[in-house]
């Protein structure tokens, strides 16, 4: 069985005011945790770590693995991590027109259900 495009991961990075480390996508303009789906080859961990990198420039430490969402309608499975920022520079990628540390409260359009994860997240 192939993984690919069937577990994806996020990444809930704070710094030290409680801001969330964001990103406003290209695509539909809404916003979203750093993350993506495993690749083939790699453990989610992994990709968790090179998502956050490639998306804002920033190097992680994966603290815990703190909720598994699965979407029922695709039967993907989605796992959301704590990190730490360790380094990197903040930048856009081609999937990113802004990336920011923002307050939970402030963001209004959330891509999918990635309000959600969070939240979950945050609550364990």
């Amino acid at each position: 069985m192939s993984i690919e495009h069937t577990i994806g991961v996020s990444v809930v990075v704070q710094d030290e005011a409680g801001r969330l480390l964001v990103i406003q996508r290209e695509d539909d303009k809404t916003f979203d945790l750093p993350g993506g789906w495993v690749d083939p080859g790699e453990t989610p961990d992994q990709a968790a770590v090179r998502e956050v990198r490639e998306e804002t420039g920033f190097d992680v430490k994966l603290r815990e693995l703190a909720d598994v969402y699965i979407r029922q309608e695709s039967g993907t499975v989605h796992l959301t991590y704590l990190g730490e920022q360790i380094g990197g520079e903040l930048r856009t990628s081609g999937e990113s027109i802004k990336v920011l540390y923002c307050h939970l409260n402030t963001i209004e359009h959330w891509h999918a259900d990635q309000g959600l994860r969070v939240r979950r997240a945050l609550s364990k």
